[in-house]
């Protein structure tokens, strides 16, 4: 939106994790999208969070299991 970032599609989402040895990459702080919770896409790869009010959204606090990754805690602050 303001020229600063890149896009990047679902398929380099899944190379990244394959060459980092991951399952999912958590981002933050892109406010269009992750304004009132968390917002995951890429077949549940990609995970954006807020990091700041600055934008009039909700920052929270994410809870990640490590025995089960797939069940997020998602807490307001």
């Amino acid at each position: 939106m303001r020229g600063e970032g890149v896009l990047f599609g679902e398929s380099l989402t899944k190379k990244i994790c394959a060459r980092l040895g991951v399952k999912k990459v958590i981002r933050s702080h892109q406010p269009t999208l992750a304004s009132e919770k968390p917002h995951v896409t890429h077949s549940g790869r990609l995970l954006t969070t807020q990091s700041t009010s600055s934008y009039n959204g909700k920052p929270c606090l994410l809870n990640i299991s490590l025995n089960n990754p797939d069940d997020l805690g998602v807490t307001e602050l």
